[in-house]
């Protein structure tokens, strides 16, 4: 007799450890699925994200992959292997998890928790890039400027201001005037750790920053400036509305070069202490059309209302070197 109660024992204590199991089991397939909208609290960089979409997928009670959509830039679908910690709430599965992933020289950390079907995620990025430091427009030489351009337009001729010039004279003109105007108002363009850029600025003497527009990322010998739509969606509104209303409905181009960023190509110095960013002809002509309304959302910005005119002027350029035959033009930088 004792010996079948001491089985009966054991198949009862088999039976409860299978069926705690299966209940943990079955808690990670619940947690398991799409999270975007509603059931999606994100953080990037400590700042409100929308528009994105994870795909959760539990690989057992200790492992699984978050994919991310529309996270990170130039990124757009990024694979992350996450430790997971399990909880239980009243009848709700709940669990925590951590993971990091590499994509060309930035490392992206998430954290995060997902509790009665709904996700809270951190995702926070480190830059390992060369890029990464103060910089300040190069000083000039006899080789030129901080800024040099090279332009050749269908018939030679250009028309600026009002006045018809010659291809050479408009570059040598373009190339002054742009290297006057940055080394008088640029004071040094901070590109962060957390990817993140400001651009300080001189308005009457006194320094301004100038963050949270873009942020950046280097990849294949490119720099690309991603616009921040959120910062610049709020700065919008927070304009005058009429002028709101006429760039709402540009905001659309800007999310679209959120996606993968403005591209320069990045020609590193030798000895690290400088660099040129470059622009040529086919790149131009896929940029401008975009530009043209972020163009507009800085004109409109109160620190720099004093460059009005010169917003003006920087699209007519647009215009001549979308229309151009030939163009290039490079920015000089030195490591402040």
């Amino acid at each position: 007799m004792k010996k079948y109660l001491f089985h009966i024992m054991a198949l009862c204590f088999a039976l409860s450890q299978f069926s705690c199991s299966n209940d943990d089991n079955d808690s990670y397939d619940n947690i398991s699925g799409s999270y975007t909208g509603g059931r999606l609290s994100l953080n990037y960089n400590g700042q409100a994200k929308k528009g994105a979409t994870i795909i959760f997928s539990a690989n057992s009670s200790s492992n699984a992959t978050a994919i991310l959509s529309g996270v990170v830039a130039g990124a757009d679908s990024l694979t992350v292997d996450v430790a997971v910690s399990q909880a239980k709430a009243d009848a709700s599965p709940s669990v925590a998890f951590q993971g990091a992933a590499a994509v060309d020289t930035r490392t992206v950390s998430v954290t995060g928790t997902v509790a009665s079907g709904v996700m809270t995620l951190n995702v926070d990025v480190a830059d390992d890039s060369p890029m990464v430091g103060s910089w300040m427009m190069a000083p000039a030489t006899t080789g030129g400027g901080c800024l040099t351009m090279n332009l050749k337009s269908a018939d030679g001729i250009v028309t600026f201001r009002g006045q018809n010039v010659g291809d050479t004279q408009f570059s040598y003109l373009i190339s002054n005037l742009g290297t006057g105007f940055l080394s008088a108002s640029v004071s040094s363009v901070n590109f962060l750790q957390n990817g993140n850029v400001v651009i300080n600025i001189t308005k009457e003497g006194t320094m301004v920053p100038l963050g949270g527009l873009f942020t950046f990322y280097v990849k294949d010998h490119f720099l690309y400036f991603v616009p921040d739509v959120m910062n610049i969606a709020t700065l919008v509104m927070q304009m005058q509305a009429t002028k709101a209303d006429d760039l709402l409905g540009s905001l659309e181009a800007l999310v679209e070069m959120a996606k993968n960023g403005i591209p320069f190509i990045c020609i590193p110095g030798s000895d690290g202490k400088s660099c040129g960013l470059s622009v040529n002809l086919p790149m131009a002509q896929v940029l401008i059309p975009r530009l043209s309304p972020l163009l507009n959302v800085l004109s409109l910005m109160p620190s720099l209302a004093d460059k009005a005119d010169l917003f003006t002027q920087v699209g007519s350029i647009m215009t001549a070197i979308y229309t151009a035959k030939d163009f290039n033009m490079t920015l000089k930088m030195v490591r402040q």
